[in-house]
């Protein structure tokens, strides 16, 4: 059995990681800074979202950002296999995660996690709508944060395609089709880096939830 491009790129994402997030010195470069940068904005989103006890799940958060913004970045280089427009692959990642803490929900509170379903105030004539619409809600955050992700780098991808061959054919006209090209290249590192931290911000806050149901 042969090894998949999927995971290859997990892979290759995960190598990349381990590389450039290693100690290299004992005065910071700027690799460093960048990293430190980003374990602080991370970590004020997990003691936003789930408090205190965010400490444990900080480890989870941060690999799932790194990782995700590391095979979006990589899937704009040239010839390069990009992860996350599978949807197989996301819809994985994000499952697994629901799954995750609805079992951790569970187990911390018993029966007791069953009122995400039923919000407070909620009139008790429309109690049973509200469960079965609270309840589809719960159960389709693990679709829409697979389909989110994969949607939003699939769509950048298309659009890059179609105006680098634009670029390429009107290039006789000059500046314009290139100026065009990298502002759409800058686009797409932006779109690739808020998929990755709205990805850890939403696995942070159904954390949170489950953490203080």
């Amino acid at each position: 059995m042969g090894i998949s491009n999927s995971a290859i790129g997990l892979l290759v994402g995960l190598l990349v990681i381990m590389v450039y997030i290693r100690v290299r010195g004992v005065i910071p470069g700027r690799g460093e800074v960048v990293v430190e940068g980003i374990y602080r904005e991370i970590g004020g989103i997990v003691k936003e979202n789930i408090g205190e006890k965010g400490g444990r799940y900080m480890p989870m958060v941060l690999s799932i950002v790194l990782l995700i913004g590391v095979i979006n970045i990589l899937g704009l280089l040239p010839y390069v296999y990009t992860v996350t427009t599978q949807i197989i692959v996301t819809m994985g990642l994000s499952v697994t995660i629901i799954v995750g803490v609805t079992v951790m929900g569970l187990v911390k509170h018993k029966e007791g996690y069953f009122s995400i379903v039923m919000p407070v105030g909620s009139p008790i004539l429309i109690g049973p709508f509200m469960v079965v619409v609270e309840t589809i809600s719960y159960l389709s955050r693990g679709l829409s944060l697979g389909v989110r992700l994969a949607a939003n780098i699939t769509a950048g991808h298309l659009l890059y395609s179609i105006l680098t061959s634009f670029a390429y054919i009107m290039g006789k006209w000059g500046v314009l089709p290139i100026s065009v090209l990298i502002a759409v290249i800058l686009l797409e590192v932006g779109v690739a880096l808020i998929q990755a931290y709205v990805y850890g911000l939403l696995t942070a806050i159904y954390i949170g939830e489950a953490e203080g149901v």
